[in-house]
Parts: C-alpha cells; structure tokens; sequence
C-alpha cells in the first residue's frame, strides 16, 4: 500500500526506494505530447514539468487527496518524469 492512512485521513509517506522510471513516466510523456500539440515550445514544456516536479513532492505532504499515490518521488524519478515529458514533446515536434 502507498499511503498511510491514520484515523481514515490519507497521507504523504516518506520516499522509499523506487525506481527511476514508473507507471507515472508514460503519464509525463502523454502531457509532452499534449503540449506539444497545443503549441508549447520546447523551453516551455521543460519549464512546467521542472515547476511541477518542484511543487508535487510538498503538494503530496499537503494535499495527498489529489494524487494516486502518495509516495514521495526521489530525485531520480523527477529527473525521468522532465525526461519523459520531454520525450512526449519531441515525438509529436518531430525532433530526433
């Protein structure tokens, strides 16, 4: 189980070993490509994943409610998830 739950109230855990890349990854790639197509340039696309990935981990202590799981993502796991969103965007830009 991801999270902890006390007195039926959800919770962010602390991390715990987890690979780089997740069930989550295909998810980040899925919004590259959904902001590629809507015209997000490359710079803009980096920008909101890294902005993303700053704020989920305390967003995850704060309001646990919002995601699947609440495991707190070690940083390997942001780099892939901006690597994954990247991905996304150049398969739909065309960019090799």
């Amino acid at each position: 189980m991801f999270a902890l739950y006390k007195n039926e109230v959800k919770r962010a855990v602390p991390e715990v070993p987890k690979s780089p890349i997740d069930v989550y990854t295909i998810g980040h790639l899925a919004w590259g490509a959904i902001l590629a197509s809507i015209g997000v340039p490359f710079w803009g696309a980096f920008a909101a994943s890294v902005v993303f990935e700053i704020v989920e981990n305390p967003m995850k202590k704060h309001i646990p409610q919002l995601f699947p799981e609440t495991v707190l993502d070690p940083p390997g796991n942001q780099v892939m998830d901006t690597v994954g969103v990247l991905a996304g965007w150049a398969l739909i830009r065309g960019v090799t």
